[in-house]
């Protein structure tokens, strides 16, 4: 294999390395919005952000991996957080 075959072959490696990462960051994002919405139930839109957090954290989630993935989920106009509860979009 010459270096430019290397060279190649290095950047296909990148590239389904970021893509895997990308794929385990968005299975998180949905198994806390699952989380939420058990939270939630039918008919009820919000739940307390902290127990949101504590919930996330029992099922192995840091605490700082759930306000990521909340923070993620606001940008995606998926939920919202106002005075201290995560609401349902």
């Amino acid at each position: 294999m010459d270096e430019k075959e290397f060279q190649e072959l290095l950047r296909y490696q990148n590239l389904l390395s970021r893509q895997v990462v990308q794929e385990a960051r968005t299975d998180k994002k949905i198994k806390l919005m699952q989380l939420i919405n058990n939270l939630t139930g039918f008919g009820k839109k919000r739940v307390q952000t902290a127990i949101v957090v504590h919930e996330a954290e029992s099922q192995g989630f840091s605490e700082q991996e759930a306000y990521d993935l909340l923070d993620e989920l606001m940008t995606d106009n998926i939920v919202e957080e106002k005075g201290g509860y995560v609401v349902r979009l």
